[in-house]
């Protein structure tokens, strides 16, 4: 199991290092840049203010809450939704390459021939995007504390380290039903159908309950509820629990996926 891991893992590693290098960059640039505007983030306080809430919420604001702080502008800029988008994109497009792609081309075939169970190769895979999705989010949090070093910012290292624990956990957890899909379908499109139409749907359901209080209760259905920057940065979430139930239905759905792929019929 260990050589089709590095294997794998080798294959795909061009594209891992595209999203780290790509997002991290982009959040380098963001914290050089706020000691230069910080005056002008202040002076557009006033007109913030004058926002309705529905439009602040949309980007992870609350009213009488500004951009103060760098983590303040890393939250709006990057982590309550380019970094959303971006892991989206890269969690079920990798879900659907590493099975239901190999599946459909005939690949497959080629990997079943060796001396290792369907089992471990759902596995491996797993471990593949895992390990890809580490390695993202790990750089992303590096790079922005070289970032707070060079401009001589005081980090709080904790609560960020918080953040990107569960923004790794969020999407374990879509992973989970995304690689399910990839094991139920043989088809990739079907995959990035399935798998993108319920990551869309939670992130509808996230947006409506933020932008209006009549449906807050939409949030409660929605996995990006456990996962709000803003909140998080603030010390307000209760951590133990979106831990928990992340971790859950992520399970849930690597140990679904490797029961459906050792006993699903594949015509290859």
């Amino acid at each position: 199991m260990m050589t089709l891991y590095t294997t794998m893992l080798t294959k795909y590693s061009k594209g891992f290092l595209g999203y780290a290098l790509g997002s991290s960059l982009f959040l380098l640039f963001i914290t050089l840049l706020f000691p230069n505007i910080q005056e002008a983030l202040k002076a557009k306080a006033d007109i913030m203010n004058t926002m309705p809430e529905g439009m602040l919420a949309a980007f992870g604001l609350e009213k009488g809450q500004f951009i103060s702080t760098l983590l303040d502008l890393l939250s709006v800029q990057y982590y309550s939704m380019l970094f959303l988008i971006l892991l989206s994109i890269f969690t079920i497009t990798t879900a659907s390459k590493l099975l239901a792609r190999l599946v459909e081309q005939g690949s497959m075939a080629y990997i079943l021939a060796m001396p290792i169970s369907r089992g471990k190769v759902a596995v491996a895979m797993i471990l593949v995007y895992l390990s890809g999705l580490f390695f993202i989010i790990a750089s992303n949090f590096l790079i922005s504390l070289v970032g707070a070093m060079i401009i001589q910012y005081d980090l709080d290292v904790i609560l960020f380290f918080q953040l990107h624990m569960l923004g790794f956990l969020l999407f374990f957890a879509i992973g989970g039903y995304s690689f399910l899909c990839s094991a139920l379908f043989t088809e990739e499109r079907r995959v990035l159908s399935v798998a993108g139409g319920f990551t869309f749907l939670f992130y509808v359901l996230h947006m409506i309950g933020g932008i209006n209080k009549t449906y807050e209760v939409a949030k409660s259905f929605s996995l990006f509820s456990l996962y709000e920057p803003s909140t998080i940065l603030k010390g307000d979430t209760n951590t133990l629990v979106a831990v928990l139930i992340l971790l859950l239905v992520g399970m849930l759905g690597y140990v679904a996926s490797v029961y459906v792929f050792q006993r699903k019929d594949l015509l290859l």
